[in-house]
């Protein structure tokens, strides 16, 4: 396997979201996209660089930083220079860089003119430079929300003098007009680019020769195909000035042995991203999802932060948003050349592939009623709950919530008539299936001060359906009483985290969330006393822990992460890792518990499903029918089928004998 060229490997990452001239509007996601872009390019199992951060920072602390990160370089150093902020031109179309102290009337005193930053990078010896921009270029846009003319004059601008030189920049659709008022039908966006850039590094999927490394063309190529995938009314940019042989930004730990090319895939978004454009954009960025007041810009947001992104949570997914129609799925009954691929080792009779429900977008998460009789599916581009009655085989029903784009679903385990969805809108719905109504709206505590930008990333049901709990994109979780409506709040540490998935245990007195680690934390899983509401254990892991599920005994919490495609299993009385089962050739976005504890299944970005044999540790099958990553695998109540949710807008069924 190729690695990188020995090379001093440096960047610098700037993101302003938080501005003193009323003018310019607050930006949500700035912090939680550069935080995600230096997380990936410093992780020493990929970009390898040595990674400067400066957030919210003025004017002159930004020139000072720049200048002192250019100066003393190599002509054989590679540099990356990132900036998220506002873009906005004075009165002779000259372009400037907001800073957290930048006045417009005062643009050439208090604004960074890109010219300045050119001539910087200009003196620098460095041969290789790479200069990525996720932000506005004009103070107006059209009413298209497109972003303002000048693409001749931007290149004259950006290009400069420098050699070797790489520009690449990203164009947002609105989320809210400049005077900061919510447009009619806007969707909460997060940046789309930066996104699909991550994506592409952190999974390798952007590696789609699969040699192992990936330059700052394949990157591009693969968040440019991200935007399109996602409907953005956006255009990337690329220019390349004086640049000779290809800049290497990342090592792809998941490629292939063998070398033989991949599937190129837009993939996910890390986090949870509005593919919906809005009408309008006048003169601002719409970067969302994840601040709750002034002092919740984390610059340790080492982002996806989501969302998100790209909350495709990763888990895939997560792009929520408002689809435009969502069609009618329909059951496909499967000829017998329609089969999954099996492992070596798989026996005789096991999983055998019966039913593929179409859908209309991406599946997130897939859930059984606890009689086994209907099926659930959120899709995640839309704000619909697909349900499937799989005793009638018959046309799904479209559970749908304006506004409120799916990031998790659950069935109450004692009532097959409830089930819990939260959204991108930061509200939990209580459905009564019987009748498609929603029966209770859950706001969670503190959501007015949120209402923006709250995300509710997962939901799980108690066993005895007493209790719903939730957690969110600005580190609090908390569980709703269904009997009494009241709230607890649970225990949280000061360190951020976005609960990627909750799990009750089987006596309900604990509860498991898999986590983002940031900030300098390495708890990938909390675990909460459900009594006190106390944080009671923490489970390390420095890997990105998508879901987590308890065995039916509770002796043991499965977690699927970016963990180099092992499932953990951890003794939950020690929370000691027991097992790695490895396999999967990416992260793991599910994990799931048969009934009877003997067997896991797990769906991955690899798109392939796996069972693993508990007591052997065996990766019994392996089912490879899916064409887009695995999201979600869910066990029906009887154990004897499993459904997997996909990217590629499918639920498989498959019969396990």
């Amino acid at each position: 396997m190729p690695e990188l060229p020995a090379e001093n490997r440096s960047a610098l990452v700037i993101a302003t979201g938080v501005y003193a001239d009323a003018q310019l509007a607050r930006l949500r996601s700035p912090a939680r996209d550069a935080a995600d872009l230096a997380k990936v390019l410093g992780d020493p199992r990929l970009g390898r660089f040595e990674v400067t951060s400066l957030l919210d920072r003025s004017a002159h602390e930004i020139r000072m930083g720049v200048e002192d990160f250019l100066s003393g370089r190599a002509t054989g150093d590679l540099l990356v220079v990132y900036l998220s902020c506002h873009g906005v031109r004075d009165a002779r179309g000259r372009l400037y860089f907001a800073a957290a102290d930048t006045d417009k009337a005062h643009l050439s005193s208090t604004g960074i003119e890109s010219l300045w930053l050119l001539e910087r990078l200009d003196e620098c010896r460095a041969r290789r430079q790479v200069l990525i921009l996720d932000c506005c270029f004009s103070g107006a846009f059209a009413a298209t929300g497109r972003k303002g003319e000048g693409e001749g004059e931007l290149w004259r601008l950006l290009v400069g003098h420098g050699r070797g030189r790489v520009v690449l920049t990203a164009s947002r659709a609105g989320e809210y007009s400049y005077e900061g008022q919510a447009l009619p039908g806007a969707e909460i966006t997060g940046s789309v680019f930066t996104t699909g850039l991550v994506n592409g590094l952190r999974t390798g999927g952007a590696d789609s020769d699969n040699d192992g490394l990936i330059s700052v063309e394949d990157a591009y190529d693969y968040a440019y195909t991200h935007v399109q995938a996602h409907a953005a009314a956006q255009t990337p940019q690329r220019w390349a000035y004086g640049a000779e042989g290809k800049i290497w930004l990342a090592h792809n730990p998941y490629a292939s042995p063998t070398g033989q090319p991949q599937p190129a895939s837009p993939g996910p978004p890390v986090g949870n991203v509005s593919a919906k454009p809005s009408t309008a954009n006048h003169g601002r960025d719409p970067h969302t999802l994840g601040t709750d007041g002034p002092d919740r810009l984390f610059p340790q947001k080492e982002f996806r932060e989501a969302v998100q992104r790209s909350r495709i949570r990763r888990r895939t997914v997560l792009l929520g948003g408002l689809a435009a129609a969502v069609g009618v799925p329909s059951i496909v009954l499967l000829s017998r050349r329609d089969h999954p691929s099996l492992n070596p080792a798989q026996k005789s009779g096991l999983p055998s592939l019966s039913a593929t429900l179409n859908a209309a977008a991406p599946v997130g998460k897939v859930a059984f009623s606890p009689d086994g009789k209907l099926l659930a599916a959120g899709i995640s581009d839309t704000a619909t709950t697909q349900l499937w009655d799989l005793t009638a085989k018959s046309a799904p029903v479209n559970l749908t919530a304006e506004g409120a784009a799916v990031m998790d679903i659950a069935f109450n385990p004692s009532n097959a008539n409830m089930l819990v969805v939260c959204g991108l809108d930061g509200r939990i719905r209580l459905w009564d299936v019987s009748n498609r109504t929603v029966s209770v709206t859950i706001a969670p505590p503190l959501y007015h001060q949120t209402v923006n930008n709250l995300v509710i990333e997962a939901v799980a049901f108690s066993r005895d359906g007493k209790l719903v709990a939730g957690g969110d994109n600005v580190g609090r979780a908390w569980l709703w009483n269904t009997t009494t409506g009241e709230t607890t709040t649970l225990e949280v540490p000061t360190i951020y985290m976005n609960a990627n998935s909750l799990s009750f245990s089987p006596d309900g007195k604990t509860l498991a969330a898999g986590l983002e680690p940031v900030g300098g934390t390495q708890d990938g899983v909390r675990l909460w006393d459900v009594g006190t509401g106390r944080l009671a254990a923490s489970i390390p892991g420095p890997a990105w822990v998508h879901s987590v599920a308890f065995s039916p005994d509770g002796l043991t919490l499965a977690t699927g992460s970016e963990n180099g495609g092992a499932i953990e299993l951890w003794e939950v009385a020690t929370r000691k890792s027991i097992a790695a089962l490895a396999g999967h050739t990416g992260p793991v976005n599910s994990v799931a518990f048969s009934p009877d504890g003997k067997t896991i299944a797990s769906g991955g970005i690899d798109k392939t499903v796996r069972l693993w044999e508990v007591a052997t540790r065996e990766n019994v099958a392996t089912l490879t029918n899916h064409t887009d990553p695995v999201n979600s695998v869910a066990f029906s109540p009887d154990g004897k089928t499993i459904a997997s949710g996909g990217s590629d807008k499918t639920v498989r069924l498959w019969k396990v004998s």
